[in-house]
């Protein structure tokens, strides 16, 4: 009787955990408000602003890690570096508008911890439930402040997104020569978007600036970079061995 009753007792306390834990997995949480916006005000809301994406650039360059963004590293154990991550922050300071599908939000203040970590934990029980690991969200367990999509920050998911959702047209080179073609002929500028490499993308990065003559300058993090000048000598040096692929970002925003 009473091994009964321990049964019984263990059975109700695994029964209220268990809706307690999914009651706390649908409760919506609170996200603070992203304020990038006052400090890198639009000139509209209809285009995308290339200089204030030149100015965050600049300044994501010295501060890696800000209020509202999280700076990705394998070093603290995250699934991945921030390459993807800084071009994404460059493009929602030119004014793209974050979607279910890509996004970072850091958690308010006042959501409790459980929440956060039960939040990652029902992801992971997703995954399992439909057997499927592509999930757009992603799942990094080492900072429980915030949430984002692998669209937001993985190279390769994210060129897939922006190729369907922000680029105007896409081109495919495999040597600086048909790149510099690329970018004098297609008049590639400021706030475009250059991934390495072609067929197996592992890095990207963001046109910074363009020069009358059509030198580009480049930025990025994994290391920060601002300005960095892609040319005949440093094409190889800079990564693109493998070629790249260029997206050229509409100037009507969505």
């Amino acid at each position: 009787m009473k091994k009964r009753r321990i049964i019984i007792s263990l059975i109700i306390v695994i029964l209220f955990s268990a809706a307690g834990f999914f009651i706390t997995a649908v409760i919506p949480a609170k996200f603070e408000k992203n304020d990038i916006r006052s400090e890198f005000p639009l000139k509209n809301e209809t285009e995308y602003d290339r200089e204030n994406v030149r100015r965050y650039a600049e300044y994501a360059s010295e501060y890696l890690q800000n209020d509202t963004f999280r700076f990705l590293s394998s070093e603290n154990g995250d699934s991945a570096t921030d390459c993807a991550n800084f071009v994404s922050q460059c493009l929602y300071a030119g004014g793209f508008k974050m979607t279910d599908e890509w996004y970072m939000k850091k958690y308010s203040e006042t959501v409790p911890e459980i929440k956060r970590t039960t939040d990652k934990i029902a992801l992971t029980l997703r995954r399992f439930i439909s057997l499927s690991f592509d999930l757009y969200e992603g799942n990094d367990y080492t900072d429980t402040n915030y949430m984002w999509t692998y669209t937001w920050s993985c190279a390769g998911e994210q060129i897939d997104f922006f190729e369907d959702n922000f680029a105007e047209k896409t081109f495919e080179v495999n040597d600086f020569d048909e790149f510099s073609d690329i970018v004098k002929n297609e008049n590639i500028k400021t706030g475009d978007i250059i991934y390495q490499s072609v067929g197996n993308i592992h890095h990207v990065v963001i046109v910074s600036k363009v020069s009358d003559d059509g030198t580009v300058y480049i930025s990025s993090h994994n290391p920060p970079l601002f300005d960095c000048e892609i040319n005949k000598d440093s094409w190889t040096k800079r990564g693109f061995s493998g070629g790249a692929v260029i997206l050229k970002i509409k100037d009507k925003l969505p």
